[in-house]
Formats: structure tokens, sequence, C-alpha cells
């Protein structure tokens, strides 16, 4: 099979039309071209059989018993419409009373002859215009067609080679990376950006959430959290898995972060014989395998500005485990006041290192507030930059799922806001207390979706690209 997206080509409903205008046949080029010439033949030669009928009926309507005679004009007129084709038919109608010798007077041979030749010509401008419009028949119902990928489905890999779900799961996020970059602003370009049925995603910010752990320490207030929500979208309207409405699901993420405040007292400080000065973040402990290997979250040895680094920016994670499930399994475990029983937690910590900046920077995860003043020997030439403020900044964020059966009104048909673990036990719930009616079909979207969330937390997002998953760092420099 191809590696690329390629059409689907066949029959197949787009239900965004509904089951009657949304039956669609895809074709490839080249058998749309042929159809459009065989439609065009078509309606000519419905047009052409259409008047047969037609005339002929006219022609039995006029016939008489053979003892009644009547004029010429008569058995003319019959002739014409026994004989004789749409347009000849309608031409030989109107020129048919100017004949040179007709006994009958001409105003009279006009009001018998032209109300007839209106037929063949509301029949040839009838199938003319159904001629020019049989290309619509030939566009897909919505402009929408059936994208197919090389390999669709789930995904496995050995369990024991994490390497092999990490290296997907890096590519993963950087693809999406590029595509943000690409098509997630106003003047996105529709060629490169119309994959999907949407270009982009949309959501809501609110720069005043509530903070998503214990407001002592976050940063400023316990209402100064980024929160990011997408609201409920449609599997179908805004994701494109084509489904009739009773198929499809509801799915939402609500994602909040906020920087911890200096002084909080999770850094410390110690003394290394080989590394000097090393601070310690301690926010949970990390494990392998059910044992804790480090009894710190992370550790940041400053680096002299002669080094020139960039920034640097590590991530551990958390998933949200109210049952259970996990135990043993965990790589990091968050303190309490961090932890959450109904969202998987990311924390962050980043390193500006040797980064300059142009104006000082009051952003409450990069802050920058040290002045740096340079002068060049000889010159009255002076300049300005700004440094890091503190030698390691914090961010929480959190990642809450939900799923709704839109068959269902409001929210009973809706899981909890909650971590990916607990939004999959809740929807694949089959106590009839707690269930949420999805039929097999929406079950499956289900699986897709979570299965593809679990790998798109704001822990993947960074992990392993390091600095380069800020967007600051396209627009900084080292000095």
């Amino acid at each position: 099979m191809s590696a690329a997206l390629y059409t689907y080509t066949g029959v197949w409903i787009n239900w965004s039309e509904g089951a009657i205008r949304g039956a669609t046949l895809t074709l490839s080029q080249k058998n749309s071209g042929v159809l459009s010439a065989f439609l065009a033949m078509l309606v000519s030669l419905a047009g052409s059989l259409f008047w047969g009928i037609l005339g002929f009926a006219l022609h039995q309507l006029g016939t008489t018993e053979p003892t009644r005679r009547r004029d010429a004009l008569h058995y003319q007129r019959q002739v014409i419409l026994r004989n004789k084709g749409a347009a000849a038919a309608a031409w030989a109608l109107i020129t048919l009373p100017f004949d040179s010798g007709r006994t009958a007077s001409k105003l009279r041979a006009v009001g018998r002859s032209l109300p007839v030749a209106i037929l063949p010509i509301l029949v040839l401008i009838l199938f003319g215009v159904s001629g020019l419009f049989t290309s619509y028949i030939t566009k897909t119902a919505g402009q929408s067609t059936l994208i197919i990928g090389p390999g669709c489905g789930g995904y496995e890999f050995n369990a024991t080679d994490v390497t092999v779900a990490n290296t997907k799961s890096l590519q993963d996020t950087y693809d999406a990376a590029t595509y943000v970059r690409r098509c997630y602003h106003e003047d996105a370009s529709q060629l490169d950006c119309s994959t999907y049925v949407r270009p982009s995603i949309p959501f809501t910010t609110n720069p005043n959430a509530s903070c998503p752990y214990s407001h002592d320490l976050c940063a400023y207030n316990g209402q100064s959290a980024l929160q990011m929500d997408t609201g409920l979208l449609d599997s179908h309207e805004d994701f494109g898995i084509n489904a009739p409405p009773s198929n499809r699901i509801k799915y939402r993420r609500v994602t909040t972060c906020a920087p911890i405040k200096h002084g909080s007292g999770l850094g410390v400080v110690q003394n290394d014989s080989t590394w000097g000065q090393v601070v310690y973040i301690h926010a949970g402990g990390q494990y392998y395998q059910g044992q804790e290997y480090l009894n710190f979250t992370f550790s940041y040895t400053p680096i002299p500005s002669v080094d020139g680094v960039g920034y640097t920016l590590s991530a551990v994670f958390a998933k949200s485990d109210p049952s259970g499930l996990l135990n043993g399994l965990e790589s990091w475990k968050p303190a309490a006041a961090i932890n959450r029983s109904d969202s998987d937690i990311t924390m962050m910590m980043l390193n500006q290192n040797n980064i300059n900046y142009l104006r000082p920077s009051y952003d409450p995860w990069m802050t920058a507030l040290e002045q740096q003043n340079y002068t060049v020997d000889g010159t009255n030439y002076t300049s300005s930059t700004w440094t890091k403020s503190y030698e390691v900044n914090l961010l929480v964020c959190t990642d809450q799922y939900q799923i709704c059966n839109p068959n269902r009104p409001g929210e009973a048909g809706c899981t909890k806001l909650g971590g990916i673990l607990s939004t999959s036990l809740s929807s694949f719930n089959v106590d009839p207390t707690k269930f949420l009616g999805f039929n097999v079909h929406q079950i499956a979207t289900i699986g897709r979706f979570l299965s593809g969330n679990n790998d798109r937390s704001m822990f993947s997002n960074v992990n392993g690209r390091g600095g380069a998953a800020l967007n600051g760092e396209c627009s900084c420099f080292l000095f």
C-alpha cells in the first residue's frame, strides 16, 4: 500500500448532507470525465426520446375519423408531429402558417400552429439546461471526500521496547508542531491545510482560571492560571469521522497551566563535590517498576554564561488513577500539594541559561529582569539586554477529558471531566446505573480518541523536544 494519503474511490454516504443528498460516488479524474461526457449524451438522448413520445401523443390527439375531412394545415401539422425531431418540429410549426399557397387566413393559421410549436421549444430548453447541470452530478455533496491513510486503526509495539513507543510519540509531536506553525493562523494556505475537515481545532482561553493545584504554590494568586478549553467537539463535524448522527460522539479537552511561585519551598540548593551547586526540586519522587530510584523530581546545575547554552526544558508526568489500576507502574508520584485525582499532571522545569532578551520579560514563567549594560571601547555606543531572574522556573499543567453521547440529553450522557484513564473507564462502563448508552460504533470511535490522546498530553508535547518546544526558542539569542 502507498505510504501517502489518498482519496477513497467508490460509493459512500457523506452524512453531513444526509442519507439521500449525501449519497456519493467518488471517481478518479479520468473516470469522472468519462462520466460527465456520458451523462451529457444520456440527457441528449432522453430529450430526443421524450419529444418522440410527446409528439406521438399530440399526433394521436389530432387524429380524426377517415370520414371526417380536415384542411391542409391540419394534415401538415400532423405530419410534422409524427416525423420530425424537437428542433425541426419547432421550426416547421413556426414557419407553417407563412408558407405560400396557404388557403386559410394567416392570423387563424398562426393561432393553430404556434401554440403547438411552444411544446418542442420547451423540450429543447428543458433538456438543454439539464445537459448543462450534469456537471453538478460529478461534484461531491458538501465538497468533501474520504481520505484514507497507509495505516488506518491503532498500532501495537513490544511492551518491553519503550524506545519504539517514545520514538513514535516524539515524531507525532514534531509532525503536530509543524502543522500548527503552518495552519494555526489566519492566513493559512488552503492547499497545505485542507487535509482535515477543519484546518484547526477551536478552543477558548481563560487567563484567570482557578489554580489547578494548591493555591499556596501558585504564582500571583489562586485565579491566575491559563485554561484552554475545546468545549464539546463533534466527532463528525470537527474531526471528520464520517458517521450518521446516532453513531457520533462529543469530545472535550481542558488543559490548565500555572507557574509555581518562586520561594515555594520546593527547591533546595546543595553543594556537590563534582558539579558544585546543584538545585533539587522536591515535588515527588521518580519510580521504576514500583521502586523509587530518585527522591527528587528535577535537578539542575547552573551553567556558566560562557557555555552559551539556550533554553533547557524537562518534564515529568503522572496519570490520574482513582481506580488504582496503575499501582506499581507510576514513573512519578506528585507531592500532595500538586497531585489531583481528576486530571493527568505534567510538571515542567524551564532553565533560561544564557538567553538574553532585548527587553525586560515579565512573563511569570520566563521572568528576565536582570539588566546587563554593554559598551564599545573608544565609542559612545551603549546597549542593554536582560537576563534570567531565576535559575529554575516551574510550571504545572493538568489535562482533563470528557466524552459525551449526543443521543442522550445534557449531562446524562457525559462522563465527568477527568484524566485519560478515568474517562476511558467511565466510557466503557457496563454497569446499568452508570452506562452511558454508547453503541458499538461510538465505542470504536471513543477507542480511537482515547488511545490517541494517551500520547497527546502536555507531557508528550514537550518530552524529548526540550527547549525546541517553546515558541520563545524562535525569537531569542545567546551571549
